[in-house]
């Protein structure tokens, strides 16, 4: 949940985020994916250049505590009224994607390669996992110090695609594909 209105132009020394936030600086990353990737996902936009301005985002899943269950089963509009209630929004799918890739662009939030045992996906054996707090994966982690952008809990995002709301990140239950 970013406090900064996206694609915010603001002098990075200027701004400071509110506890229990990382700050994502600005810059440009790689968004989507190349078509070659054995990868890619369903619905995953071709990769291009993407430059954001800074903004904040929680450290953790809602609602945003290292030892805290995160929040499931609830819709788009209840996920968004509940980032409202406490002055914050749903960040953008690029957004996300930044805070996911961190500074380094890579695949996953913690490298490139995929490992099933660094974030709450399903297991090597392709066997579902169940939901955790966050601390219970702790190299779950991206370049921006943000947790479990990958597996979990999807996350739903501001945008729409085809008239369809995006959720990112897959979750416990959903192979490497999806945790991207």
């Amino acid at each position: 949940k970013p406090e900064l209105k996206p694609d915010a132009t603001v002098a990075l020394a200027e701004l400071s985020c509110p506890r229990g936030m990382a700050l994502v600086p600005p810059g440009k990353f790689s968004f989507g994916s190349t078509t070659a990737d054995p990868m890619r996902n369903y619905g995953e936009l071709d990769a291009g250049g993407v430059e954001l301005g800074a903004y904040c985002i929680d450290y953790y899943e809602q609602p945003n505590g290292k030892d805290a269950l995160p929040t499931t089963g609830v819709s788009w509009q209840a996920a968004k009224n509940a980032c409202e209630q406490v002055g914050r929004r749903l960040c953008s799918e690029r957004e996300w994607e930044r805070a996911c890739k961190g500074p380094g662009s890579s695949r996953f939030p913690y490298g490139d390669l995929y490992d099933a045992e660094v974030c709450n996906t399903e297991d090597a054996d392709g066997k579902a996992r169940p939901l955790a707090q966050a601390s219970a994966f702790k190299k779950c982690r991206s370049g921006f110090k943000v947790f479990m952008l990958a597996g979990n809990a999807e996350e739903w995002v501001a945008d729409a695609a085809g008239g369809q709301r995006i959720a990112k990140g897959g979750a416990a239950d959903r192979p490497d594909f999806a945790s991207r």
